[in-house]
């Protein structure tokens, strides 16, 4: 309950200051002092800040402010209040994001680098990708991955679980040489290279970006972004597709 309650802005002394409030009724600031042991040099900044929300009022009665509480269901109207301060927020935030984005969309001329190191910098990319991607999107694969670290492989497993719910497609590019692994799962087209060709290095094209992925002692994932540089790739992808041997 206490938790819920500092997550709207209440803290535990402020809503222990309420309590004793909703149960003894109205109280001086000297009064609570005594019954919460809330020093009084921190007490007046709280009842304020109960009175800003609503929770609490109080009255003068010989020069002396006396403290009450309102209804326990003003902590909804507080929860309500703070649902429609969120709402706006998002309401601003996408204004921003709608303001920058036709900033950058001026830039996109530019190559943009990301750079993903070690393992929980190549998770945190494919968590990206998997809340980015959308049901029936294709995220194309060429190469062929090599990875040695067991947790990587662990959380493949639950990552192509979780692609393979949501209904994301893949393509993968692989060598003739490659193991073969995935062919049996759902939305997944896998294709074999001719023997002649040789195994590109692992690459990964989702929307405008093209990422190079490479696993070995320390992991690393290179993500750029420029329009006429993934098309190029998908142009590599699409050729390499059609004269790739399919396994389905």
């Amino acid at each position: 309950m206490v938790e819920f309650l500092e997550e709207l802005g209440i803290s535990k002394k402020e809503y222990k200051i309420y309590r004793v409030l909703n149960e003894y009724g109205e109280q001086t600031a000297g009064e609570l002092v005594k019954r919460t042991n809330i020093p009084s040099s921190k007490i007046y900044f709280m009842l304020a800040k109960l009175v800003k929300k609503g929770v609490i009022t109080y009255t003068i009665h010989n020069s002396k402010k006396r403290f009450r509480s309102q209804p326990p269901k003003s902590l909804l109207e507080v929860m309500e209040a703070r649902k429609d301060k969120l709402k706006q927020n998002e309401i601003e935030l996408k204004e921003t994001v709608n303001t920058l984005e036709s900033f950058r969309l001026k830039h996109d001329k530019y190559l943009d680098i990301d750079v993903f190191e070690g393992i929980k910098g190549i998770i945190a990319y494919h968590d990206k990708l998997l809340r980015m991607a959308k049901p029936g999107e294709t995220i194309r694969l060429v190469g062929s991955t090599g990875i040695k670290s067991v947790t990587l492989r662990s959380y493949f497993r639950h990552f192509h679980d979780k692609r393979i719910k949501k209904g994301i497609k893949y393509e993968i590019l692989k060598s003739a040489k490659a193991k073969r692994f995935m062919e049996d799962f759902p939305h997944t087209d896998i294709c074999y290279l001719p023997s002649s060709y040789p195994t590109p290095t692992l690459y990964c094209i989702f929307r405008n970006s093209v990422s190079i992925i490479i696993y070995n002692v320390q992991p690393t994932l290179i993500r750029l972004r420029n329009k006429d540089l993934v098309e190029s790739f998908k142009s590599y992808f699409n050729a390499m597709w059609r004269v790739s041997k399919k396994t389905k």
